[in-house]
């Protein structure tokens, strides 16, 4: 064993190394410390720029087209454009004339409400249209029309400028003491919109107010199609407003239930 005190000389040609007081020890390692925290903050940064990037390229339209499945289409409705050719327009109507000539069908596009020296029903956008005309031996008239539009939001908008135009023009002067009154009835076909008015001759110059000269007009639609259904009588007497009606829809009854072919769903 050597001699413990052969260690005295161990460091015999070694350079001296003289400590670092307690200070400057404590100092750099406040600043070791200081520098790691700010490194691990910038890395975290960085990487919250960077999922944000990553986020907003995914968001972007065109990009990433595989990660996510595309939206289904919604269906489109194809609308009837063309009058079927067994629709029953003429079932409880009239085959023949007053005169005895037979009624036909016509199925040229024309303009069917005449108010205040106007055509209110919209006919410009139709696709199709089919009508048939009665004559009576007493003048009596009825018609039934059926216009289609390319979908139902024209169509709907055709019912509504009827409307509209019935609203501006509810007495017409025709003459001294005479006048076109109009006034909607409250009337529910079995259809998805339903508008109805009835417009007489008023007399104001007899007392009690004569009232003559009763056509009414009875419109429904379903989807794209418009049914117009027109009546005229001589006589103008307040109880035709209610009784008038029901005949019609008891004669049109088949031709008003096959409106909801038109339906986007059908019948």
């Amino acid at each position: 064993m050597p001699d413990l005190h052969d260690l005295d000389r161990f460091d015999d040609g070694l350079p001296h190394i003289m400590p670092l007081p307690a200070p400057e020890i404590r100092r750099r390692g406040d600043r070791l410390r200081r520098r790691r925290t700010t490194l691990v903050a910038a890395g975290g940064v960085a990487l919250a720029v960077a999922l944000v990037v990553g986020t907003a390229a995914l968001a972007r339209p065109g990009s990433q087209r595989g990660i996510e499945p595309a939206p289904s289409p919604s269906p489109t409705v194809r609308w009837i454009t063309a009058v079927p050719g067994d629709f029953p327009l003429t079932d409880g109507f009239p085959t023949t004339n007053g005169d005895g000539s037979p009624v036909v069908m016509d199925s040229s596009i024309g303009g069917q409400i005449e108010l205040c020296g106007s055509n209110v029903l919209d006919v410009r956008r139709a696709v199709a249209q089919v009508r048939v005309d009665y004559v009576g031996e007493s003048e009596d008239r009825s018609a039934r029309t059926l216009v289609l539009y390319p979908d139902e939001r024209l169509a709907a908008a055709a019912l509504h400028t009827v409307r509209a135009g019935v609203a501006a023009c509810e007495r017409e002067p025709i003459g001294d003491h005479l006048a076109l009154v109009r006034n909607p009835l409250a009337l529910d076909l079995p259809t998805e919109e339903t508008y109805a008015f009835a417009e007489r001759v008023w007399n104001t110059a007899e007392q009690p107010t004569f009232k003559s000269d009763l056509t009414l007009y009875e419109l429904g639609r379903t989807g794209n199609a418009l049914l117009l259904i027109t009546s005229y009588g001589s006589p103008g007497d307040d109880g035709l407003l209610t009784s008038e009606p029901a005949r019609i829809g008891e004669r049109a009854a088949a031709t008003l239930a096959a409106m909801c072919r038109f339906a986007a769903q059908g019948c």
